[in-house]
């Protein structure tokens, strides 16, 4: 887990092309980077934040930062299936 002004990324290594792709969570936009060392990986995850706020400022309204945190909800109960799968 990468972060940077707020922002997170998430971060995969491919092995056969040797390149470590990110992607940065928490936003309703895709937002992606990638570098072949980490040194590179962490310029294009800086890039990538810095170039995403550019850009929703430039279209006039501001990131679509979603929220980090705990998220409680309750549903009423409902039956189970006799293979203990919910029926809706």
């Amino acid at each position: 887990m990468m972060t940077y002004k707020g922002y997170r990324g998430s971060v995969r290594f491919d092995d056969g092309a040797e390149i470590f792709h990110g992607e940065v969570t928490g936003v309703r936009d895709v937002v992606t980077f990638q570098g072949r060392t980490v040194d590179e990986l962490k310029t294009a995850f800086h890039d990538s934040i810095d170039d995403y706020l550019e850009f929703c400022k430039s279209r006039g309204g501001g990131p679509g930062q979603a929220v980090f945190g705990a998220l409680s909800a309750a549903s009423r109960s409902r039956p189970t299936s006799p293979a203990g799968e919910f029926e809706w």
